[in-house]
Formats: structure tokens, sequence, C-alpha cells
């Protein structure tokens, strides 16, 4: 071999990979590429729809948690009926407060209170729309009210200074050798006995106080019109009108005890300008689970009335549902239980009438012995493909879970994944009442 030939090989050996070896490799490349996407298209979309799933059941765990704690306080340290509640103070009154006519929400308080549906009533702001989604989707989401001390475990000793506050009724000033009036100023009379707040974070509403007179085993559910400020010693709050008349102005009586009393509502409702929160074909299926304070110049039974800031509970909640056990018979102590479909039934533990008259027999509202509640939330995003019709009523293949929430009407497509729970709360604190 020649000389001249020897570099020729040497080149020849380090020369790179041909044409059609490159293309081979990039289609090989390339289809492994394609496969590797796919494959985590799938897996992140998979991620994200449990992230969403799993979002869902927090919010319904959390929300569940919040409801049963305010269910648990329907009249606590307040009042399950001031129309019948024989220790309300009254005068010369057959029925009814001193407040009759001048405060509704004193007036017409009731420990618990229904409206079967109350959420789709069109009274409401956008109940148009709630009623249109829950109507294809087989739902039915009420209004759920509750009164009692919501804000605080205490109750508060102090001196009951009639004609002496602010507003020109009495002053309840509190006593500093109370322990709990201690853990009162720490926490701030203002928060505990008017607790709603404008977006400012202003104080807003006439909030309500139960005050007690132990001498004659009364007392008065009485407006709150003004509150010490933080850092005043001793605290006090002042009192609207005069829940007390036969007390004389100017006369100081000592050893009384005061408490605050609160009414909420629950409800479904569709967040103002919802539109700009999710994708728009999407965006007027979005409901949310909202509690809002009612205050004492606010009827119960009124609607689209609220006072402050409304508390969003539960994004994407798509129900709630209300049901009753009780006593049929105050004498022979018989009880009966309504399931969530016995609209007309659990309305009449709780309606308007049933604050004076006994319906159905025997039963007024104190008699109810626990609340049972369904709420169910939904993943923000449609993730399943199968219409899973909900089946309620109690008959063998009965359902009280929902599985799909449909955003249109064929429920053929563009359907979400729904999380229920199921609840009961015992109605301890109202055991003896009355």
């Amino acid at each position: 071999m020649s000389s001249s030939t020897l570099p020729r090989l040497r080149r020849a050996r380090r020369g790179g990979f041909t044409l059609v070896e490159l293309l081979i490799a990039t289609v090989a490349g390339f289809i492994v590429a394609l496969s590797v996407i796919a494959l985590s298209r799938d897996a992140t979309k998979t991620f994200q729809e449990e992230v969403r799933a799993s979002q869902a059941e927090t919010a319904l765990r959390l929300a569940s948690e919040r409801l049963r704690a305010d269910i648990q306080r329907a009249g606590y340290m307040g009042s399950a009926n001031t129309f019948t509640d024989p220790y309300i103070e009254r005068g010369n009154q057959a029925t009814g407060t001193f407040y009759s006519g001048t405060h509704p929400g004193i007036e017409k308080m009731l420990g618990i209170y229904l409206v079967n549906g109350g959420s789709v009533d069109v009274t409401y702001t956008n109940g148009s729309d709630v009623a249109s989604y829950s109507g294809f989707n087989q739902l039915n989401p009420d209004t759920l009210t509750l009164s009692g001390n919501l804000t605080t475990s205490d109750q508060y000793l102090g001196n009951y200074m009639a004609g002496q506050g602010s507003c020109g009724g009495p002053r309840f000033q509190f006593s500093n050798d109370d322990p709990a009036v201690a853990r009162l100023l720490q926490q701030g009379v203002v928060d505990a006995f008017r607790p709603a707040r404008d977006a400012a974070g202003t104080p807003v509403g006439t909030f309500m106080a139960r005050i007690y007179d132990p001498s004659r085993n009364r007392y008065s559910i009485a407006p709150v019109c003004a509150t010490s400020a933080a850092g005043v010693t001793p605290g006090w709050i002042d009192i609207a009108g005069d829940p007390f008349p036969a007390v004389q102005p100017g006369i100081t009586l000592t050893s009384w005890v005061a408490n605050p009393v609160q009414t909420v509502r629950w409800r479904i409702r569709r967040p103002p300008n919802d539109v700009n929160m999710d994708p728009p074909r999407f965006a007027n299926g979005r409901f949310e689970l909202v509690r809002e304070w009612l205050d004492a110049t606010i009827d119960p039974t009124s609607k689209n009335l609220s006072v402050g800031m409304p508390e969003v509970v539960a994004e994407y909640a798509v129900d709630l549902k209300i049901a009753f056990s009780g006593e049929t018979d105050i004498s022979t102590h018989a009880t009966a239980s309504n399931d969530f479909d016995k609209a007309a039934g659990n309305e009449l533990w709780t309606s308007p009438a049933a604050r004076i008259v006994a319906i159905p027999a025997g039963v007024a509202p104190q008699r109810i012995r626990s609340v049972r509640f369904r709420l169910a939330t939904r993943a923000s995003l449609p993730d399943r493909d199968l219409n899973i019709a909900p089946v309620f009523g109690t008959g063998a293949n009965a359902s009280n879970y929902i599985y799909r929430y449909c955003f249109d009407a064929t429920c053929t497509t563009n359907l979400a994944r729904v999380r229920t729970f199921v609840g009961e709360v015992a109605l301890v604190n109202q055991a003896k009442v009355f």
C-alpha cells in the first residue's frame, strides 16, 4: 500500500453519519419524543383532575365542620322561639317581646329556620341562575337560618344600669372580677357583640344580647347599639330601647348576666362577576356556599338582606339540603324523622306559622332533636365523561349522594365530579328547653 493511500483511509474512518442514517435517527427520536409527550400529557391531565377532586373534597370537609359548629349552637344562650319562650321578659304582653314591631330580627327569632329550596328563589341576586343549573342537576338547595351565641362560649357577670347608656336605654357594665370578662376584654367586646364587618373592616349592624335577671329568672333579647372600645375597662355594652321597663332609670342592679346573640344564614349563591373567574363556557355554573350575618333590624324570613361582607365558606358548592328529627308529641315524646326529600314535613318544624301555632299537633320549633344536612361540592372544571344520574328518595335503590354535576341540560359532556357529605347534629343544648 502506497504512502498516499493511508491518509485517505484514515480520513474515511473518521467520517460522520451518512444522510440516511441521520434521517433514520431523527425519525426514531421524534417517535420516542411523541410517545413521551403523550404519556406526560395524560399523566399531567390525570394529576390535575385528581388535584381538583382533592380540592373539592377538602373544601367539603372544611365547610361541613363549619356548618356543624353553627348548627350545634342553634338556640344556644339565645331562644329557640322568642314568641312562645316562657322565660322572655314580656311585661303585659302575652306573646312576643318589647321589641316586637321595631326589631324583626328579635321579634321573629327562631333557633332554626328553614326555607326548602330557598337558594333557588329568584328573589335572591342570581337566584334564577342557581335555579337553572340546579334544575337539570335535579337539585333544590335550601337556605338555613340559625340564631344563638355564635361567637363565644361564655356569659358575663355585670351590672344592669337602667337609663345610663349612650342610646337612651340601659348600659350593661361588665364585672372585672369575672374570669369570663377577662377573656372577653382580651378578645374585644366589639368582636363578640358586633361580629359583622364591611369591606373596609369596620363593624356594622345592630346585633343582640341576652340580658338575664337572676332574681326573677327572666331574660330579654335586646339590640346592642354601642360597645366599649378596645382597652377600656370596665367594658360595657349599651342597649337600645327598654328591655326591663319595671327597672326605673338611674337604678343599678348587680350580678346580672349578659351574652351575645347572633343570626346567620347559610345558602348557595352565584358569586358576583363570576365570569372573570372561570372559562366563559363554565362561568355561569359557578356557585358557592356563603354564610351571611343578619341583625336585629332584619326579618329572618326576608330575602336578599344581610349585613357586612358574606363569608365564602366553600367555592364550587352545588347543594345544601336540611332534614330534621324531633318529637311529634310533647306528652308521649313520640319521635319522627324526615329525609331530605320530605320538603313539606321539614318546613313545618320551622315555618313562620310554627312560631305561633304548634304544627303538626304538639310540635313546636324547640322540639327539634337533631338536624341532618347534605352538602356537596364539585370539581372546578369538567373531568367526567359518564353521566351517573342522582337517585334521591327513600326507596330501596335511593341514594343521598351526588356523583356528577352537569354544565348543560343534555348532561352528556362537560360533567364534573362531585363530593357529597351527609352529617347529623344532635341539638343537645335544646334538649330541655320549654
